[in-house]
């Protein structure tokens, strides 16, 4: 696939207004083609390397390719290339490029809704959650409204595996122990979530993470098992653990609208299949990649275990006052929360059957 060289979506300047002119110019030449032909743009801003790139967007790209008889291309642009995870939905919705990794895990203000599902204690594997995830973007409700009123179409859910609690001290087995301990936040719901364990939550991102657990700056991090590996956290932390619900992130691939609905009818269809079938391929993926991780961890001398049962209630019952008082706040909003998070819960259900 061609790549049109390094780009940023810079605003609030001149020599920024000429480039996105200029970017946007150039991606509707190449999706000109000859009649019957579409090369679609697709940007994420990940690397090539993480999931959402090599486990996502690349065998979409392949099946929509491969079920269109080469009808439909992609030019991708991986990397943070055209725009970073704050600027994921602008450029799809200001016509920088086709499609988007949309960070919506960033989006509370655009997309409060759609963060409800990232809330802790909402269920337990990458699979059941982005089978949940679907039934209620199926269901044209609240969850999908938040999209319509971006011009966006969802295509690919990544559901993230629960977030786990690791450590560069000894474990951290009950609230007890968690107090007062400081611990690495993404901000919004995660910022809650580490306040309602008793811990003191620290704003840092991803990439951050290491250097400040190295330094201990920070005694521990919630993140996903897969995060542990990714940025070498496996270096720094002495324990993990392996059953809790911390939250999740949730990253979608989504079209823009005007682009989607100018697609014969047969091309949108091919884009929803590939989409559904690589994020359920991609979530099976994640909690086999989870269980194999927390495995290698064990056998490198990292501690994992299990929270106790009477300990996990007594911060299940935390976490779920937590998410009451997030939701009650969003009804205050004036937003349909309430239904929302009724809606996804029983899904959960469902998805769990």
């Amino acid at each position: 696939m061609r790549s049109f060289g390094r780009c940023e979506l810079i605003r609030g300047n001149r020599n920024g207004q000429r480039l996105l002119q200029s970017v946007t110019a150039l991606l509707t030449t190449a999706v000109a083609g000859v009649a019957g032909a579409q090369t679609l743009s697709i940007a994420a801003h990940v690397p090539q390397t993480h999931l959402a790139s090599a486990r996502a967007a690349e065998p979409f790209m392949e099946c929509v390719t491969q079920k269109s008889d080469g009808r439909i291309s992609f030019d991708f642009f991986g990397g943070g290339q055209i725009g970073n995870h704050q600027q994921s939905l602008a450029i799809v919705t200001d016509g920088v490029v086709d499609i988007s990794y949309v960070s919506v895990s960033s989006l509370t203000d655009k997309m409060p809704l759609n963060n409800i599902p990232m809330l802790p204690g909402l269920g337990t594997t990458a699979v059941q959650m982005t089978k949940a995830m679907r039934m209620v973007l199926d269901s044209h409700g609240v969850y999908d409204a938040e999209y319509a009123a971006t011009d966006v179409v969802p295509l690919l859910i990544n559901m993230y595996p629960p977030y786990q609690i690791m450590s560069v001290d000894d474990k951290l087995e009950s609230m007890t122990e968690m107090s007062n301990k400081k611990i690495r936040s993404s901000g919004g719901a995660h910022t809650f979530t580490v306040s309602a364990l008793g811990a003191v939550p620290v704003e840092i991102s991803a990439g951050d993470t290491y250097i400040a657990l190295q330094q201990e700056t920070i005694d521990g991090a919630i993140l996903p098992v897969a995060s542990v590996t990714q940025y070498a956290l496996e270096e720094v932390i002495k324990s993990i653990s392996s059953n809790l619900s911390l939250g999740t992130a949730l990253g979608v691939y989504a079209i823009d609208r005007s682009t989607y609905e100018a697609l014969p009818a047969t091309d949108q269809e091919i884009l929803q299949d590939c989409g559904r079938r690589v994020e359920m391929e991609l979530a099976h993926w994640i909690d086999e990649s989870t269980q194999s991780t927390l495995e290698e961890l064990t056998l490198s001398g990292i501690d994992v275990y299990d929270i106790s049962p009477s300990e996990l209630e007594k911060i299940n019952v935390s976490l779920s006052g937590m998410r009451q008082q997030v939701v009650a706040r969003m009804t205050e909003r004036g937003l349909e929360s309430e239904d929302a998070y009724k809606e996804y819960n029983a899904a959960l259900s469902a998805a769990s059957n």
